[in-house]
């Protein structure tokens, strides 16, 4: 068996697409998605090629490899480099433990830090900065990229608040009240050293350097 039914589990993950979200791009069942998933049948030819293509992934590895998030991103982000010269930027505020209180009385964000992202790059119109305020398994210093957002996905996974709790559960976990916010994460800059010398906004430049730099600015 090939590795390419991990991987479209693994890339309907990041892209927060259930099975028939998934199917619906390509024509096809959301039986023959969790099929390919199961390791019970493997896409035809044709339809690998499609997959690979609308996701910038080389066919050889969607087909041979069990794809990372990371090595996911990098695919995508030398795509991206390729076909944009002239690129829009969209800041993102930033919330951490210094301004968490700010955050959960709904203060305004306009005296926030930000930080600048390639506007199609970035999926998220927040950056959260895992920290003691939350409760989650994820590594202190881990950011989530984040949408407010009350339509719940059982595929998605969401920043839970209610009150001054806050948590990280997935879509079929989650139970409505008027008293919750919800913010779908839909991606992750994982923190590799749990304990970082970094504030959030110092790890931020520092990637957003990076990317100026790959982008040739």
């Amino acid at each position: 068996m090939s590795s390419i039914g991990k991987n479209i589990r693994k890339i309907r993950t990041i892209k927060g697409l259930s099975q028939s979200d998934f199917a619906n791009l390509f024509d096809l069942t959301r039986a023959s998605i969790s099929a390919y998933e199961e390791n019970r049948a493997e896409p035809k030819m044709d339809v690998a090629i499609k997959i690979a293509k609308y996701f910038n992934i080389p066919l050889e590895k969607l087909i041979t490899m069990e794809l990372t998030v990371n090595e996911y991103a990098k695919f995508n982000l030398q795509n991206f480099i390729v076909n944009n010269s002239a690129l829009e930027t969209v800041s993102i505020p930033i919330v951490s433990a210094r301004n968490w209180d700010s955050f959960l009385k709904k203060e305004s964000m306009s005296n926030f830090p930000t930080f600048k992202f390639p506007k199609h790059f970035v999926q998220g119109e927040l950056a959260i900065e895992v920290n003691e305020n939350i409760n989650t398994n994820l590594h202190s210093g881990t950011i989530l990229l984040c949408t407010e957002q009350n339509i719940i996905s059982e595929n998605g996974v969401y920043l839970s608040i209610d009150k001054k709790i806050t948590t990280i559960e997935n879509g079929n976990q989650i139970t409505k009240s008027k008293t919750k916010r919800l913010f779908r994460v839909f991606q992750k800059i994982e923190e590799m050293n749990a304990i970082s010398t970094f504030s959030i906004e110092e790890r931020l430049n520092k990637l957003e350097i990076a990317m100026e730099g790959l982008l040739g600015k």
